[in-house]
């Protein structure tokens, strides 16, 4: 009899295993499966609250989730808690722990609840996504590998930290450089408007720190690149008039100018570009003039006008007979509708 009794009571202890064994099963697959994040942030947190004490192979996993819907969903306090929690665990492989990383990086950046760790976390990012580069074997799928890691982790932690430079030192020339050049190398392995963006704000901003030379230097990276863009070139046409170099200014002027909607700015440019040209290239600085005249709706009364009538009349014209002269100015207003397509 007592042998009967302690094989039932050894059963039901087995049979409770096998049925909790069951449920944490059919928990996490709900969890798993679940396409809302909000429910899906619930179930974990139920799974967690049941099994979370017990260490078992969906530990790490488990923490990871909670860490990523919570960013996702963004409470980023709660991403932080359970994405340290993560990474306690060393067994952590290197996809999981790349992302855990950089979700991290994230979250103490938006919270700006400390942004060293923010800096440090997307620096665990670069490096660690470098090394996982460096040691995958070179083929087809790997290069496709390659480039996903670029984009999506070591672009990403370049941005952060360029982000953290900037704000921790806003009117510091050598932090914003230091800046810069993350963004930089953001911009090499993944090009993007918007880090492209970001670039033209922190030289704009070293310019005006009185670092107009390496505000150069980094904007022509960018307007070597094929998709300089004219507020690009008006930058650099800016910065080299103030240094004192007219060729180069017109030579970024005169891209910029081309590159505009011909309006009252690009009247403005052709303005600026007949000035700068009126005593090494006066023919060149009258076409000009003639096209701002003509962008300005014809008005005699503006200075584009007044400057063609001075240089036409009084220097490059002057002693010729009154016809022709009226003639000659005709021709180049003719000469400038056509180039415009009035």
């Amino acid at each position: 009899m007592k042998k009967v009794v302690m094989l039932v009571l050894v059963f039901a202890f087995c049979s409770s295993l096998w049925l909790s064994a069951d449920e944490r099963q059919d928990l996490w697959l709900k969890a798993a499966a679940e396409k809302n994040p909000e429910l899906r942030l619930q179930y974990f947190e139920q799974f967690l609250e049941k099994y979370g004490q017990k260490e078992g192979k969906h530990s790490k996993y488990m923490y990871f989730n909670l860490s990523q819907i919570s960013f996702q969903l963004k409470k980023y306090d709660s991403s932080i808690q359970y994405g340290e929690k993560t990474l306690e665990y060393k067994d952590l492989d290197a996809n999981l722990k790349l992302q855990v990383y950089l979700i991290l990086a994230n979250a103490f950046n938006v919270t700006k609840s400390d942004l060293d760790k923010a800096y440090h976390y997307a620096g665990l990012v670069i490096e660690f996504g470098k090394s996982i580069k460096m040691t995958t074997e070179t083929t087809n799928r790997s290069e496709k590998i390659s480039k996903k890691i670029d984009m999506h982790f070591i672009a990403p932690a370049y941005r952060i930290q360029t982000h953290i430079l900037f704000e921790q030192g806003k009117d510091n020339p050598e932090q914003l450089i230091e800046a810069t050049q993350k963004g930089i190398e953001a911009y090499k392995i993944h090009r993007t408007e918007r880090t492209r963006a970001l670039i033209l704000s922190l030289a704009y901003k070293l310019s005006k720190l009185n670092n107009v030379d390496k505000a150069i230097e980094y904007v022509e990276m960018l307007c070597d690149d094929e998709e300089g863009d004219a507020k690009c070139y008006n930058m650099l046409g800016t910065w080299y008039n103030k240094k004192g170099d007219k060729e180069k200014a017109v030579f970024y002027f005169d891209k910029f100018y081309k590159n505009q909607d011909k309006d009252d700015q690009a009247a403005k440019t052709a303005l600026n570009l007949g000035v700068l040209l009126s005593k090494k290239d006066k023919m060149k600085a009258i076409e000009y003039f003639a096209e701002a005249f003509l962008l300005l709706n014809s008005d005699k009364e503006s200075k584009a006008y007044k400057y063609l009538q001075h240089l036409w009349f009084n220097e490059i014209a002057k002693g010729k007979p009154q016809e022709e002269q009226d003639k000659g100015l005709a021709d180049i207003l003719s000469a400038a509708r056509s180039r415009l397509d009035i």
